[in-house]
């Protein structure tokens, strides 16, 4: 069998890992980048052990592996028909199999709201992220400068983590040039409520939470536009010297151009019971770009590729597969030294509590990809 995984990030390097030495099974992993695409938010830096993945090759990763080649190249097409995809080198790689494991953070994420690209800064980036510290430095420096309006759009788990740690983060790193300045946050949110995916008790929580730490909170706001300093709402406008960008992505690139094949809802593929694309059985979509109940953290990447490395195993043995079941993750929120959310399938702990749990999902995390560093 000839299995060709789309990806460069942790779910298709996992995938890989999960089929190495199987007889009969070839397997071609394309990215576009060298190196695991991997980012570490503010708060991780902060506060975490998150593993560096970011300088690890992934040939390195597969050097030793017979029956794994690693192509840093970039799919600008996929052919179905015959079972095929196009790099823009100009190769053709064939397969029986396909796995796109390309998240929302591999290729050019499209924005629902016009100037994003332009005039905000992501979270969902590294490069992106690089570029906020050396933004966010500059306005340090500039000893003219006594106050740094920061806004935040977006009032997920990404955006809460960003609004509450961006000051502390300048602190920390910048100490010898903070001295005499203040961070204004804003947090920009569509919806009634931070965390809105979140039950109401766990979003209240965060809420006080963000209150205490200063930042100010906009609810039932719709951005419309963005520009140079400038974050336009249906009926007002916020100015400020930092935007960054925590509200939605619709989709990569990749994944956006078939929409006839890949059938989708808010930008991420359909799946079967099998993560085989509803529409295509030979197309299998792990991570972020798979509409299953908990895709979008890192947890749920690297369950999805556990899944389909096995999934492949029982094709190559001719064996029944098991089917899927999405599996809840932990999640931690940290908003500021010494507070914390912490949920898990049956708990939820916060502030103090929350902070002392703060490492339970990425040890977690760490001891299964410690085969990677």
């Amino acid at each position: 069998m000839k299995v060709v995984i789309i990806g460069g990030g942790i779910a298709a390097v996992k995938t890989a890992m999960g089929l190495r030495g199987i007889e009969n099974c070839q397997v071609e992993l394309i990215s576009d980048s060298p190196e695991v695409h991997s980012y570490s938010s503010l708060s991780q830096e902060l506060y975490h052990r998150a593993p560096n993945l970011r300088e690890l090759s992934i040939s390195d990763i597969f050097a030793d592996d017979k029956n794994i080649d690693v192509v840093i190249d970039s799919v600008v097409a996929i052919n179905n028909q015959v079972k095929a995809v196009k790099g823009s080198s100009g190769n053709i790689y064939r397969y029986d199999t396909l796995i796109l494991a390309s998240g929302f953070g591999d290729g050019s994420p499209k924005y629902s709201v016009p100037g994003v690209e332009y005039f905000a800064y992501s979270v969902y980036s590294e490069k992106s992220l690089s570029e906020l510290k050396i933004k966010l430095s500059c306005l340090i420096d500039d000893r003219s400068r006594k106050k740094i309006r920061v806004i935040v759009v977006g009032g997920g788990l990404s955006g809460v983590e960003f609004a509450s740690n961006v000051s502390n983060f300048a602190r920390t790193n910048f100490a010898d040039k903070f001295e005499n300045k203040t961070i204004e946050v804003e947090l920009i949110e569509s919806t009634n409520k931070v965390l809105p995916k979140l039950n109401d008790e766990i979003s209240d929580k965060a809420l006080k939470r963000l209150n205490s730490l200063g930042v100010r909170i906009y609810l039932h706001s719709k951005v419309k536009q963005i520009s140079d300093h400038t974050v336009k709402l249906t009926n007002d406008e916020r100015v400020a010297d930092l935007i960054v960008w925590a509200g939605n992505i619709n989709q990569n690139t990749l994944v956006s151009r078939y929409e006839n094949l890949l059938k989708q809802k808010d930008g991420k593929v359909l799946v079967d019971k099998y993560m085989s694309a509803v529409n295509a059985p030979e197309i299998i979509v792990i991570g972020d770009a798979a509409a299953t109940p908990y895709s979008g953290v890192i947890q749920t990447a690297i369950y999805d590729a556990e899944y389909a490395s096995e999934l492949i195993k029982s094709r190559v043995n001719k064996k029944s597969p098991k089917e899927y079941v999405p599996r809840q993750p932990e999640i931690v929120a940290t908003l500021g030294k010494g507070w914390s959310l912490y949920i898990s399938k049956n708990k939820a702990h916060s502030g103090k509590k929350g902070w002392r749990r703060r490492h339970k999902p990425e040890n977690k995390i760490n001891k299964r990809l410690r085969s990677l560093a």
